[in-house]
């Protein structure tokens, strides 16, 4: 039935060999079978000297005895190949075999006969028997069936005496060795035949059908002096011979380390892949996981073989040989970025050496006896290594190669695992009795084989995919696991957990910037929204972050990444409501932002100093006096009373700055309270910052409340306010509004100025431009795009946060049937002629809400913000502040509400000891532990305890917003105490009875010595809630 070979037709040219000579037949001379022998003498004892061999050696041969090794590759195919088990098979020592065409340089044909197979072994005879009753033989030797296999040339082994007498072989006989390729059969057929001879299943696991039906090596051996001698010869001019088989080995896939290794590969030249083809040599992959990688051919490169380089020139292509691959067809020309590639032995075959053990052969594991369908094997049974499969074949019990893919999965034997994927990619979307799968255990385990995630992935593992208990693998895994994991499924990394991996995912350029449109997008993969959270999103970054967010702005102290993971909005987000875009808050500032009010204060420092006013002095002698009424001396708990003492206080601010110039604002002012003696260096101008800002917005009579936290300048249409009983235009209170804002900047004074921020938007927008406010087109200011739609709404939020959030839903959320109940008025007000009687649609809605902003930003109070604008730089210079962040000048004012746990760490390092006065007594211990028991007491308190002893000491209730080492001049405790002898005692006048008093000039704290914690606590806070404010409590 199959193919008959050139020896099969010739049996009468077949001449034996016994006892060292050479009989030929008629019809060939004894001059013709010498020439022949010595040709194929030359065959087996031909050597290439190795010429630039990466290893620098010159050995020619790749013998055995070698003991240089290149650097082994564990990676699995196609990155790297093996390590791979050598196992011996059942053909023995002495096997005879006929080769033919040995001679030829794409190599020769081994056969062997049916009654050699058939006597070696159970699984051989197995096949022999299917063989047999398929009449399945493909060839024939001698008129005898016979196996064919396809051979690379020989190659001659050189083993020391030693070697050859642990392997029993003759120091006299020669050894030739070849990569045997998968014999010529159909296996297809031959595995799957149903009948009664074939009940007994074929173990292609075992050594010797994986010998055959995927490849492996082999070692002949020729006796007799003067070379190999035992050949045999065919008139027609094909050369066959009779071999003597030394050993052979089958190969596997052997993770933990087989004698077989390999470097990572290497590109196979285009012109070496030619003359492979050229020559015959390249034979299908008959390996199921390389040819799932897309390994189309291999061939075996001999040790030390010349192959044209790139150049052209013969060279060396690998010490210890090696196998290369084509990723194509072989008539397909060869591209630049071909796959081709070769892999070179880490180091000599060593073939006569001791196989690996086959006792735990993967065959044992397929063929456990399972009871009530639980496998019988345990974990200590589980392979070290697995065969590799042939193409064409079934992968047999898909019951037991799943349960036996989970064993090695659960024992975190990954390159195991993957090999047997590759074989069966079904099994990457299959589940254990539990609902788990491949990818869960990979989870559960901590897989961070990219490789194998990545076949899984291909294979249509479902990361989603949830197991009996409700669990994904992403809920399984450890923070590496899922970091891995997104990153092969192309997911980004998760935010909340890896916030800087998430970031650079989506910085895909790796400029560390984020645009608006990007971070959008990125958010939206995150809250996994629809497309009106989408919209909402885009709003928000646009309105938010429209310089887009860098890396440091994500990641720093004040980062977005913390926004987003604790602010109530997102977490809305997050369960799927749609929050309000728009807050009363002020968003947080970032660390760039802080270190351009940083800048900024030091602007502000330096024109405060032009003009004589310097950190810790006395108040210049141009500063002009202010005498004021007596401040109220019932702090913050009678709010009529005080704001009827706040109001008097502005109202003589008013009358004696009428005519003071810009000048005399910049020179500024000495304040004196009434009833009161005291020299004003700094701390009785805080108290009438605080007093007068509370005058003018501690309620609505003389601004217009917005929202509901902030006021805004009154319309044009109220030309005048009343205060303390006098008209006063409001054209002239907003300009004095200005000069006093600018003075308290200059001041460095905090105040809690309710002023809104647009104020200080468009304050920094006129300042670079003063034409900013002129009669104009107010919808020049935003572009007709969404982005400038965002923009305009983010102006609004700065004014009327919930107006804005409002007419956001007009344009994105609210249907037509919602929208006719608008019409095109604002706050009692018409947008356009007739604007009452036009109703809001699809169509116009753009319009209407263009109209509604412009008309409340610019249009209704353009004369109150010229005249705020006016009044603040002619104190304030716009080129001290135009080119810094907006709403920095708002922000300074307004400082940090709160004195937290680490401002007052950072304020006890800036006092101790370096603030700690008397100087000299600063590292006393009895001082050292006075001022530890305050700051204790301070961090004890509440935060309007720490907001009154801040002002208590400093004369401001707020902290600076670039930190407490802001405060001019520097914070110091004086400890009441003066040295006596050796020691210290209380100063006469203060005894332990004294409360303490802050003297605000010089932000100075005078403590009197205690004995104990608690005796300075209880006096701290009875000084603290007592005081009048700017003044000492004595």
């Amino acid at each position: 039935m199959g193919q008959e070979s050139s020896v099969s037709s010739r049996p009468a040219a077949i001449v034996a060999c016994r006892a060292g000579t050479v009989q030929p037949d008629g019809r060939t001379g004894r001059k013709t079978l010498e020439a022949r022998l010595s040709s194929l003498r030359r065959c087996f004892t031909g050597r290439h000297k190795a010429l630039g061999s990466r290893s620098g050696s010159s050995s020619g041969s790749g013998d055995s005895c070698g003991t240089q090794r290149l650097s082994p590759c564990r990676l699995p195919f196609p990155s790297g190949l093996g390590p791979c088990g050598m196992h011996r098979t059942s053909l023995q020592a002495g096997d005879g075999v006929t080769v033919e065409n040995i001679e030829s340089p794409a190599g020769g044909t081994v056969l062997f006969r049916r009654e050699l197979l058939h006597a070696r072994s159970s699984p051989l005879a197995a096949l022999v028997a299917r063989l047999d009753a398929a009449k399945g033989w493909p060839w024939r030797v001698g008129g005898r069936e016979a196996l064919a296999a396809k051979l690379s040339p020989l190659q001659p082994l050189v083993f020391s005496r030693s070697a050859r007498r642990a392997a029993g072989v003759p120091d006299a006989e020669e050894i030739r060795f070849a990569w045997v390729y998968p014999a010529q059969l159909d296996w297809t057929t031959i595995v799957e035949r149903k009948g009664p001879i074939d009940r007994e299943k074929l173990d292609m696991g075992c050594p010797d059908l994986s010998f055959l039906a995927v490849g492996g090596f082999v070692c002949f051996g020729c006796s007799g002096r003067g070379g190999p001698r035992s050949f045999e010869v065919a008139r027609s001019g094909s050369v066959c011979c009779e071999l003597r088989i030394l050993c052979a080995r089958a190969i596997s896939y052997d993770p933990t380390g087989g004698p077989l290794h390999f470097e990572g590969f290497r590109n196979l030249e285009p012109a070496c892949a030619k003359r492979l083809e050229r020559l015959g040599r390249l034979q299908p992959v008959a390996v199921r996981q390389w040819a799932a990688m897309g390994a189309r051919y291999v061939a075996w490169i001999r040790p030390n073989e010349p192959m044209p380089d790139s150049s052209g020139r013969e060279r060396p292509l690998m010490r210890h040989g090696g196998f290369a691959f084509l990723f194509r067809d072989p008539a397909a020309p060869a591209t630049g970025n071909t796959t081709d590639r070769f892999f070179e032995a880490a180091s000599a075959l060593d073939l006569l050496g001791d196989p690996t053990p086959s006792s735990s052969s993967a065959s044992t594991m397929a063929n456990a006896i399972e009871v009530n369908g639980t496998s019988q094997i345990g974990p200590q049974s589980l392979p070290s290594w697995l065969p590799y499969s042939p193409t064409g074949v079934p992968s047999g019990n898909p019951h037991m190669h799943r349960k036996r893919t989970f064993d090695l999965a659960a024992a975190s034997n990954w390159l195991l695992v993957l090999h047997l994927l590759l074989e069966c990619p079904e099994v990457a979307k299959e589940a254990d009795e539990k609902g788990d799968t491949l990818l869960h255990y990979c989870a559960r385990h901590s897989c961070l084989d990219r490789t194998l995630l990545e076949a899984l992935r291909d294979r249509g593992a479902d990361r989603d995919r949830r197991n009996a208990s409700g669990e994904a693998p992403d809920l399984l895994g450890d923070r590496p696991f899922k970091r891995i994991s997104r990153d092969v499924w192309g997911l980004a990394p998760d935010l909340f957990e890896d916030p800087e991996d998430w970031f650079h995912h989506w910085d895909s350029a790796g400029k560390g910037h984020l645009r608006p449109a990007e971070l959008a997008e990125a958010l939206a993969a995150v809250y996994q929204v629809d497309k009106v959270g989408r919209v909402w999103l885009r709003s928000y970054c646009n309105t938010q972050h429209a310089a887009g967010v860098s890396k440091e702005h994500f990641l720093g102290q004040q980062s977005l990444a913390r926004e987003l993971q604790f602010s109530s909005s997102f977490a809305s987000l997050r369960s799927g409501n749609l929050p309000p875009l728009f807050t009363n808050s002020l968003s947080p500032l970032h660390d760039e932002d802080c270190a351009q009010l940083v800048r900024l204060e030091e602007r502000l420092s330096q024109l405060r100093a032009q003009h004589g006013w310097l950190p810790g002095a006395r108040a210049p002698v141009a500063a002009q006096r202010l005498q004021m009424p007596q401040p109220f001396a019932g702090g913050c708990g009678d709010v009529v009373a005080r704001m009827r003492n706040a109001r008097q206080m502005l109202s003589f601010s008013l009358a004696q700055t009428a005519t003071s110039s810009a000048k005399t604002w910049q020179r500024g002012f000495r304040i004196n309270f009434a009833g009161q003696d005291g020299v004003d260096d700094g701390g009785l101008t805080k108290a009438w910052g605080q007093e007068v800002a509370f005058a003018l917005w501690g309620n609505s009579d003389l601004f217009e409340q917005c929202g509901t936290n902030w006021h805004f300048f009154r319309p044009d249409s109220s030309p005048s306010v009343q205060l303390d009983g006098q008209q006063v235009e409001t054209a002239y209170l907003y300009r004095w509004t200005g000069r006093f804002l600018a003075y308290l900047l200059s001041q460095h004074c905090l105040v809690d100025c309710s002023l809104c921020p647009w104020a200080f938007r468009v304050l920094h927008r006129a300042g670079r431009s003063r034409q900013y406010l002129a009669p104009r087109s107010s919808f020049a200011e935003w572009p007709d795009t969404p982005e400038g739609a965002d923009h305009m709404l983010g102006d609004l939020a700065s004014l009327d946060p919930g107006l804005a959030s409002s007419l956001w839903k007009v344009l994105n959320v609210m249907s037509d049937g919602e929208l006719r109940w608008l019409d095109f008025t604002c706050g009692g007000v018409e947008l356009e002629p007739g604007g009452s009687e036009i109703a809001v649609n699809s169509a116009n809605k753009e319009r209407y809400v263009r109209r509604c902003c412009a008309s409340q930003l610019l249009e209704r109070t353009r004369l109150g913000l010229q005249a705020f604008v006016d009044g603040f730089v002619e104190v304030i210079p716009a080129e001290v502040f135009a080119d810094f962040v907006e709403g920095g000048l708002h922000r300074l004012l307004l400082g940090a509400a709160t004195l937290s746990d680490a401002d007052i760490a950072e304020l006890e390092r800036l006092v101790i000891p370096g603030g700690l006065v008397p100087v000299k007594l600063r590292d006393h211990p009895r001082v050292r532990e006075a001022a530890h028991w305050f700051f204790q007491a301070a961090r004890a308190g509440d935060a309007p305890f720490r907001s009154r002893l801040l002002e208590f000491w400093t004369g401001m209730n707020r902290v600076p917003l670039t930190g407490v080492q802001a405060i001019q001049p520097r914070p110091r405790l004086q400890v009441m105490v003066q040295p006596d002898g050796r020691g210290l005692k209380r100063i006469e006048s203060w005894p332990r009875e004294r409360l303490p008093e802050g003297h605000t000039c010089g932000n100075e704290l005078w403590l009197p010595l205690q004995d104990s914690y608690e005796q300075t606590a209880e006096r701290v806070r009875l000084a603290v809630e007592n005081f009048e404010a700017g003044f000492a409590l004595k």
